[in-house]
Formats: structure tokens, sequence, C-alpha cells
């Protein structure tokens, strides 16, 4: 360890003056400190979008403010610290691909959120916004908060700092940046948690059980590639979803809602959906989780 001393100048000048120094004339040496300008830190919001947030085109520790939705609790959840983090995407019912993770403090004050049981359902999740309103799963929301930069392209950290409700109206330009999914595309490697649509009627198989509590895993007839024989598809009541089957359920009881949340039989018409593909290495080449549903006839 380096052993530093501070002499004060008092010290020198008596020193110099006992060495006969004080009766030579010296030039006097002026040490001027440094006035270099301190660079502050710009903490001016950004407004960023998904596309500059998980491209990581935004600083490390820059305020960034995006609008997003609140994901569905995941299986397993890591608590610690006072915080949860949570999943945030872009889109409306998706639950895979690309996400912001946000760390949110735990409380019941505003931007704050409620503790979770160890076993917990969707509607344990209660996110105290910034106006003293309730944010739950897949709620419309403007999050403000700290960014920082992850190793892995599928996510970006958020820290919360604010985060506000908001109303939301579909828009159907969505759909436009859906690419149809062939054999080409579920192949292909770069498409992992791509955004596809797929058509084809639907079917319920013999036993129907939900591995997750979420959705459920429905047979789907379809011509469009070689290997999708099966979709999942939310259960709930919003747009977009499945209801949930009983014990001795009929085609009957297959009731599916579009994206405008008009209720339809499951198993009397055609659809196009529209949602992630998850490459995985399985007969199937990967799962298909339907976000938007949409009749063809």
């Amino acid at each position: 360890m380096k052993t530093f001393y501070q002499i004060s100048p008092l010290a020198i000048a008596l020193f110099m003056w006992s060495c006969g120094g004080g009766d030579e004339t010296t030039d006097e040496t002026t040490y001027e400190s440094d006035n270099e300008s301190t660079e502050e830190v710009d903490e001016t919001p950004v407004e960023a979008t998904y596309e500059m947030l998980l491209k990581g085109e935004v600083e490390d520790n820059r305020t960034v403010v995006f609008e997003t939705f609140v994901a569905p609790l995941p299986s397993t959840m890591y608590f610690g610290d006072g915080e949860l983090s949570l999943n945030f995407y872009e889109r409306r019912n998706q639950t895979e691909g690309p996400h912001m993770n946000v760390d949110i403090r735990e409380g019941n004050d505003n931007n704050e959120v409620e503790s979770l049981p160890e076993e917990y359902y969707q509607d344990d999740l209660k996110i105290h916004t910034d106006d003293g309103d309730v944010a739950v799963v897949g709620d419309y929301v403007r999050i403000t908060g700290t960014f920082s930069e992850a190793s892995d392209a599928n996510y970006q950290y958020v820290d919360l700092k604010k985060i506000e409700k908001l109303d939301y109206s579909f828009d159907e330009s969505i759909f436009d940046n859906a690419v149809e999914l062939t054999d080409d595309f579920i192949t292909n490697v770069e498409n992992d948690n791509g955004y596809a649509y797929i058509d084809g009627t639907l079917e319920l198989s013999m036993f129907m059980s939900s591995f997750d509590g979420s959705t459920y895993s429905v047979t789907i007839n379809q011509d469009m590639n070689s290997y999708s024989e099966m979709v999942y598809i939310n259960i709930g009541n919003g747009p977009s979803s499945m209801n949930a089957l009983n014990e001795g359920f009929t085609d009957e009881d297959f009731i599916v809602r579009d994206y405008k949340g008009t209720e339809h039989n499951g198993s009397s018409k055609k659809f196009r959906l529209y949602g992630t593909f998850n490459q995985l290495d399985v007969d199937s080449k990967g799962i298909f989780h339907v976000e938007e549903i949409v009749v063809l006839d």
C-alpha cells in the first residue's frame, strides 16, 4: 500500500528559512486550480421507440419514456431487494419475443408494485401508477425510467421512475408488420421470436388442459407450412382470447373472440392468427403464440 503525505505551505517556508532560503529572492510560482468545467449529465427524458431501446441506441443511465403493455406474470419469478422485475411488451397480448424488463419497488405508494404471494395468480399483479390508479396485466402504460443495456438482444433493462396508465385504441396497421408463417420463415434462425401470421381452421383435442394456466394448445389445420399443428391461444374474456373449458366440454363451448372482441364458435370458421413464433428443437420447429385473431369467413 502506498502512503501519501501532505505537507503544508507553512512547513515548506520554515524549512527554506532554516536553510538560508530566507535571504534569497526566489521566483514565485503560481499554481492555478484546474478550472475545467465538469460535463453535466443530460437528464432530459428521451422519447424512445421499442426499436431504439432493443437495439441499445440509447446511452446507459439515460432517462427514457416509452409506451408499452403490462405482460402476464411468468410461471416463476425472482423476488429480492424490495423490487419486482416485470416484463413489458410492445404489442397487445404479446407474451414472447423482445421486451423490456422493468424493476419496480415493492409497496403500496404511487409508482410501486404490491408484493406477490408465494403462490400467485395474474390477478395478484397490481401496479400503483403515478396518479394513484392501478395498472394490471394487459394494461397500456407509459414508463419513465433509467435505461441500462443488457447483453441479451431479446430484452433491455429499465429502473422505474414513473408509470402512467393510458387509454388504448387498437391500430390495425400493426398487422402490416407480420410475415407469413412459411417453411422458409420457420427454418430461418434469424426469425426466432419473429412476428408472423398463419391461416387455418381450429379444433379442440379430446383432452384440453393449460400447462401454464394462461393458454390452451389448440389444433390448427393449415397449408401454409409443413410444421405447424398447434397454436397457443390466451385464456380470458378480452379481445383475441378464448373461454376457459370445463370438464365435459363440447365444440359448442369453444368460444373465441376476435381482435375486436366479437365472439365466434372456434370450430366453425377460418381464422388468420397473428403472433410470435418461438423456435424450438421439436418436430413443429417451435411454438406459435397467438396475439390477435381475425375472422376470414
